[in-house]
């Protein structure tokens, strides 16, 4: 392809600070590599819900009732 010169000019961002960084720990193709160099304290699994049996009959109690109604 042919190259000429423009005017047209891209905007770029300069971040200021080199000390903090978000990290997109929903990036599952580098997971492995995440949690090795991450703290154990970033990288641990949190609980959605904190009595997760107690959530799941909760739901099964509503979802009967809506199938019920279904009926």
């Amino acid at each position: 392809q042919e190259r000429r010169e423009t005017s047209r000019t891209t905007q770029l961002l300069e971040h200021g600070d080199d000390e903090h960084f978000v990290v997109n720990m929903a990036a599952l193709h580098n997971a492995t590599l995440l949690c090795r160099n991450l703290p154990v304290a970033l990288t641990v699994p949190r609980p959605l819900y904190l009595d997760r049996e107690a959530h799941h009959h909760e739901v099964a109690i509503r979802l009967h009732a809506a199938q019920t109604l279904k009926r």
